[in-house]
């Protein structure tokens, strides 16, 4: 019996498309918002499982592009897309997102995203538009030197 419970665990473990290091790091922000150890986790997930691109596309999303996250950093945010994007084009398919999500799209219509590079198509451009108006906010606010910073940070995500 004891056999049994080994070779199921081993089997369950091996089957896991993703690390415990990454499903800490989801954990750790999602439920506790702990956004450090979020960062710190999803990044030893990289080195852990560096064909899962499912880290750095977190990395990008929820921890450096969330307006909420205190770690806010679009330039680490586009990092880590094209980073997802370089390790999603690895085998030649396009890896599945944990869980599909519907978004709204121009026409009014809806679409659902179900892969890495599908979310990182959608989402860049919200991301553009995001950095664009907080450069406008700082030329408005003749913080010049700022402004083009981001409006050069924003342009990674085109």
């Amino acid at each position: 019996m004891k056999k049994f419970i080994y070779l199921f665990a081993i089997l369950l473990f091996s089957c896991s498309t993703t690390s415990v290091e990454y499903r800490t790091a989801t954990t750790s922000l999602r439920n506790d918002k702990d956004y450090n150890k979020a960062e710190e986790f999803a990044k030893k997930a990289l080195e852990v499982a560096p064909n899962d691109a499912l880290p750095a596309y977190f990395l990008a999303m929820e921890v450096y592009g969330t307006k909420s996250s205190p770690k806010k950093d679009y330039q680490q945010a586009a990092y880590y897309f094209s980073k997802a994007l370089e390790i999603d084009a690895l085998d030649g398919e396009n890896q599945k997102l944990e869980a599909s999500v519907i978004v709204p799209t121009t026409d009014d219509s809806v679409k659902e995203l179900k892969t890495i590079k599908d979310a990182i198509e959608y989402y860049s451009y919200n991301l553009w538009v995001e950095a664009f108006n907080e450069a406008n906010a700082f030329f408005g606010e003749n913080k010049i030197d700022e402004a083009i910073e981001l409006y050069r940070v924003s342009s990674l995500f085109l």
